[in-house]
């Protein structure tokens, strides 16, 4: 027998999602325990219907990442509905985790967002080593151009850290939010994914503003107060390290 614990644990799910949808996997009305026991039958039906979700999951992600920009080839697939944020944005963070699900190494892409908010392209901006990417900033506005960007996000994983932010990562969303604004393109969100698939949205935190941090112990957005306006040169100029 095994335990709907080390099920959810190996497949990293929410606990009460994961114990309602075992419910309608087993046909059962109700399960309000992680404790439950399983016999193999049933653990290996679970196993083929988690799977099966994880598939559908992944070609979703596919098929968000299918209008990219290679160099100065625009590839927009029309035929793609659009993934939408309003409304969705749980969605994208899924989709999110299952791309970096896997990754022993940091990389960067930036979703270009339209006026609506629908996903008009995924480009894969920089892939580094275990604890460091490097990206410029025009490796990362060029394609926002291209396709026409007004809004976009930028997405980087942790895969030996939490998804706690660094001091790169704020200094970079420093950098970022002063150069859209003199592109005029807005800087909707900065997103951390960790290598167990946890989540840190600076939108969410309420901290895509300059020189704010959020602290884990209060729970609460911070103004660092004091700190220098950045160089504008330096922005152009140097990489951005995150």
């Amino acid at each position: 027998m095994i335990k709907l614990k080390e099920i959810a644990e190996q497949r990293n799910y929410n606990n009460i999602k994961f114990l309602k949808l075992v419910g309608e996997i087993l046909d059962l009305k109700e399960i309000n325990t992680l404790d439950y026991e399983v016999d193999e039958y049933e653990y290996q039906k679970i196993i083929k219907y988690i799977k099966k979700l994880e598939k559908e999951n992944i070609k979703q992600l596919n098929d968000l990442f299918k209008p990219v920009i290679s160099d100065i080839k625009i590839e927009i697939k029309e035929e793609i509905e659009p993934l939408n944020l309003m409304g969705n944005y749980k969605k994208l963070e899924n989709l999110l985790r299952q791309y970096y699900k896997n990754m022993d190494r940091e990389n960067m892409i930036a979703i270009s967002l339209n006026q609506d908010l629908d996903v008009i392209g995924v480009h894969n901006i920089s892939i580094g080593s275990e604890d460091r990417t490097v990206a410029s900033a025009s490796s990362i506005f060029k394609p926002l151009v291209l396709t026409g960007a007004k809004h976009f996000i930028i997405v980087h994983n942790h895969p030996l850290t939490k998804y706690i932010p660094s001091n790169a990562d704020y200094e970079t969303r420093d950098a970022l939010l002063i150069s859209s604004k003199i592109l005029g393109i807005d800087f909707f969100d900065f997103i951390v994914v960790d290598g167990k698939g946890k989540i840190f949205s600076f939108l969410e935190h309420d901290i895509m503003r300059l020189y704010s941090r959020y602290n884990f112990t209060t729970k609460k957005p911070i103004l660092v107060r004091n700190k220098p306006e950045l160089d504008i040169n330096y922005i152009y100029e140097h990489l951005l390290f995150i």
